[in-house]
């Protein structure tokens, strides 16, 4: 089957011959997000003007007047799968009623002559002037060669930029973005990217409005409503942000990766984040392209075979240096290195981090560090006057008008024999020098006076109130993350901004809250309070349609010396009832609750369950007295539900059972169809006709298999249903309770 390439939007074109050109000639591309139960559509349209081509006549496909397609008995169904326009299928379908009622007018008259191309694959279009690069008669749906398309790799040279403001930030190839601009760190020269930033994070918002960490305000209703969709331009109104992966240049163009920043102070913030220090843009090539840019700048301090010398012998895997087996060797690197090179040098020859905190080398050190594989700088130069308070009296020196420290006083347990450059040194170094930030502000009334800014301790710095908590100091004192202030700050927070454990009454900043630690205590019964926050939540309150339902979902309350959940007493409840009559979920173990409901995908006769045959992977319907008998008859084990048993809704693994019979052979729903067997007979992948997996499924596609049809709508529910604190009626209190 060939796939359908419907554009939409043919006839909304300027027929003026200017520069006035509105988006046209429309494919839509749908994306669904099955974590959330959220969807979206894409657009990719033409954006120039039609008269820039010459689109010359067609005489190789079929062409019809809507007069001729009437009298074949043509509908607009059948069009459709011709991959014609959209808007002439609806033009046709408007002059098909007209005529049905009789109306034989002029201007019917003359839309029946209009002109329709019936294009040979892959052309599309008005006049099949289209087709796609990447088009494989292999193919089956738009969906999937969009997909297919974002997948393969694609590595950008160039940055986009920021064209609307001049900034100079001492590396000629790396220009300005959007995302850095009042990213609460200078990146210009003049400090102009940061300038009237202050009036942003000053911002007030209203009562019924959450406030972004960037100072934006957006309303209370759209905080924490999804993962995939972010409404603060800083992420910070949804938990979990630091699972967001870094970006590349082939991911969708969906809203989760559109207008986006990753903020620097993430890598502060988050250990184990890919985010980069350099840039709050989220595209990895930048921050590769920056850290290249930094060791190709050539200084005047340095001669051209020191510099050269320099970048072979530290090894900086930021670039080809495949001329350095040339340049240096059997030691001729370290030789010219102590020729040519200055006794004290920056390296490289730009500043790290802050605008002024610069890595400082000796030649002795470089050539004591022979055996190493990445050479840790000997110094950490920086402005006294940005920088204060430190603990150490280490070892001082003055170079270049700056202050330099040994790195021992900065990362004592610095491990000088790593490879990783970035990570061991210059992310170290911006965590212990964040107070160093020289936008912090100071001695400035208008800023300070503000009641979103917080006055640093003997200091004229000041904060705004989200930075405290967050785990980065920006005082010099490092008040600002003194448990102390979080809770005091905690209990007069009116902007969400802190987070109140219910186990031990400490506030945390939300931006640990899910960051894969446990900053809360644990409960008696092993659960953090800010981890898996939604699971909390309903392990305390529960739907009352969830009440015996086979899963375990709140937790137990001891009534006269017992412990109850919403399991206890089940005998006296009927699995098949109102509330789980056809919801998609086998409440009963048998499935009675689900027989007899409407499918499209097969006629059952009745107490009979859709299921897919182990043998043909066909569907086939399975009398109701098969299932739950221990003898697995359906493809996945689906008939029998205990066999992979679960403890509660909320663990979504293990309910796909492998041929084999075995417990240990049970595997996620979401391994299905991700071209990776994880059975050992491929019953996992077998079925599948297309790449669709449980998180980006789209139901109806024709490229489906009945068999991916169906698991999609047998797993759906338990896998993403709606977890709406709303509708939630039960609750437990961890009481005990005596009558």
């Amino acid at each position: 089957t060939s796939p359908q390439f419907n554009l939409h939007l043919t006839d909304w074109i300027n027929e003026k011959n200017d520069d006035v050109v509105l988006q046209h000639n429309c494919l839509h591309f749908f994306h669904s997000f099955q974590t959330s139960l959220s969807h979206q559509m894409i657009s990719f349209c033409m954006s120039e003007s039609p008269w820039k081509f010459d689109i010359k006549p067609n005489t190789l496909d079929q062409v019809f007047t809507f007069v001729e397609l009437y009298k074949q008995n043509i509908t607009s169904e059948q069009l459709y799968y011709w991959s014609i326009p959209i808007d002439i299928i609806e033009n046709y379908q408007r002059y098909v009623n007209q005529l049905s009622i009789g109306d034989n007018t002029s201007s019917i008259m003359m839309m029946g002559t209009q002109l329709l191309y019936n294009c040979t694959s892959p052309r599309f279009g008005p006049q099949c002037q289209y087709s796609l690069d990447n088009y494989l008669s292999t193919d089956v749906s738009l969906n999937e060669i969009i997909n297919s398309y974002y997948v393969q790799p694609y590595e950008s040279k160039i940055l986009t930029c920021y064209i609307h403001l001049q900034c100079n930030r001492g590396l000629i190839s790396i220009c300005l973005d959007w995302s850095e601009i009042c990213d609460g760190r200078i990146d210009c020269d003049d400090g102009s990217d940061e300038e009237h930033c202050w009036i942003i994070m000053n911002n007030k918002c209203k009562d019924d409005e959450y406030r972004c960490n960037n100072g934006q305000c957006i309303s209370k209703i759209f905080v924490n409503d999804s993962l995939n969709s972010f409404d603060c331009l800083d992420r910070s109104d949804e938990h979990q942000i630091s699972s967001i992966y870094f970006q590349d240049n082939n991911t969708l163009p969906i809203f989760e990766n559109e207008n986006i920043i990753c903020s620097w102070r993430e890598a502060l913030t988050y250990s184990f984040s890919s985010r980069s220090v350099f840039t709050s843009s989220c595209m990895h090539q930048r921050h590769s392209l920056i850290a290249q840019a930094m060791f190709s700048y050539e200084p005047d301090f340095l001669s051209y075979n020191c510099f050269f010398a320099l970048k072979c012998r530290f090894n900086i895997p930021l670039y080809d240096n495949s001329y350095c087996s040339d340049f240096c060797k059997n030691e001729e690197c370290t030789e010219m290195i102590g020729q040519y090179c200055p006794t004290l040098f920056y390296f490289p020859s730009v500043p790290i981090a802050y605008g002024h905190v610069y890595f400082a080398y000796t030649i002795q050190h470089v050539m004591n560090s022979t055996n190493m594989r990445l050479i840790p700088p000997e110094y950490i130069c920086y402005n006294e006057q940005l920088c204060n308070e430190f603990q150490s009296n280490g070892t001082l020196l003055i170079f270049d008008g700056k202050i330099c420290r040994h790195i021992q006083d900065f990362l004592p347990l610095v491990d000088i024999n790593r490879g990783d450059w970035y990570f061991s040194y210059v992310r170290p170094i911006h965590a212990q020098l964040s107070h160093c930030n020289k936008i912090i502000h100071g001695n400035n009334s208008i800023v300070c006076n503000n009641s979103n800014m917080y006055q640093c301790m003997n200091s004229l710095k000041c904060i705004p109130l989200s930075y405290i908590g967050d785990g980065i100091q920006d005082c010099d004192y490092a008040d600002d993350e003194e448990q102390t202030l979080i809770d005091r700050m905690c209990s007069i927070d009116q902007s969400m901004i802190f987070y109140k454990c219910e186990t031990t009454n400490k506030c945390i900043h939300r931006t640990r809250i899910e960051n894969g630690y446990c900053d809360c205590q644990l409960d008696e019964y092993g659960i953090c309070d800010d981890e898996n926050i939604e699971l909390n939540k309903m392990k305390r309150k529960i739907r009352f349609s969830t009440i015996c339902n086979n899963f375990v979902d709140l937790l137990p309350v001891i009534i006269n010396g017992q412990h109850h959940t919403d399991e206890t007493d089940c005998q006296f409840w009927p699995c098949n009832n109102t509330y789980t009559r056809c919801d998609g979920i086998w409440n009963c173990l048998n499935g009675a609750d689900e027989t007899d409901c409407e499918s499209s995908l097969l006629k059952c006769p009745s107490y009979h369950h859709i299921c897919v045959s182990p043998v043909t992977n066909q569907l086939v319907c399975l009398p109701i007295e098969k299932a739950n008998d221990r003898i697995i008859d359906c493809l996945g084990g689906t008939d029998e539900p205990a066999l992979c048993s679960i403890t509660n809704d909320f663990n979504q693994q293990q309910k796909f059972l492998c041929k084999g019979n075995n417990i240990s052979s049970c595997i996620s729903p979401t391994y299905l169809c991700d071209r990776r067997i994880d059975c050992e007979y491929g019953d996992d992948e077998n079925f599948c006709n297309s790449n669709s997996t449980m998180w980006n499924f789209v139901p109806n596609d024709p490229s489906n298999s009945d068999a991916q049809e169906f698991f999609y709508a047998y797993f759906y529910k338990t896998l993403f249903k709606p977890k709406s604190v709303e509708s939630l009626l039960i609750e437990s209190k961890n009481l005990d309770i005596n009558t």
